[in-house]
């Protein structure tokens, strides 16, 4: 199957120096074949893809949409530790100004999915969504009645 091969660079601290690039594959299709079962990933991608929209335009109505209702957040900053549901999460977005109204610079690479039967899991990294550090999120999901919905979301400041 026909593979497209794209190069990301992320970037921090405002002084547009890459601190990294990722490397990932693209099936042009979207489609995985795994265990002689095709996995579509264009819903899980679109899920992402709509969770970063969402938190750059401060639209915590959508965000609370795609998270499961019994979802939970985990993660760190510096020496902080953050755990429980992803409230606080939706209560900051909606406090601040959206990013889309800043004319904030974000971006979001997409590096690693895993799916297994009705859950899924992704890796990605994202920078000016949060200010100007990075972050590496990863998302735990489950297919619940045919819908794709984050169950669990772990951040991690890479600086």
């Amino acid at each position: 199957m026909p593979v497209k091969k794209s190069k990301f660079a992320i970037f921090a601290n405002g002084f547009g120096k890459p601190i990294c690039s990722v490397e990932i594959n693209i099936l042009k299709s979207g489609v995985v074949h795994m265990k002689r079962q095709a996995v579509d990933t264009r819903e899980i991608w679109k899920l992402m893809e709509d969770y970063y929209n969402s938190v750059y335009n401060a639209d915590v109505d959508s965000l609370r949409d795609m998270f499961h209702e019994k979802a939970v957040m985990i993660g760190s900053s510096g020496n902080m530790l953050m755990s429980g549901t992803p409230e606080p999460l939706f209560r900051e977005i909606a406090s601040e100004p959206s990013s889309a109204s800043m004319g904030a610079e974000c971006g979001a690479a997409y590096v690693e999915l895993k799916i297994h039967g009705n859950s899924a899991e992704a890796r990605t990294y994202a920078n000016g969504y949060y200010g100007s550090s990075t972050v590496e999120d990863y998302f735990e999901m489950v297919k619940e009645d045919g819908r794709w919905k984050i169950i669990c979301k772990i951040i991690n400041a890479v600086d």
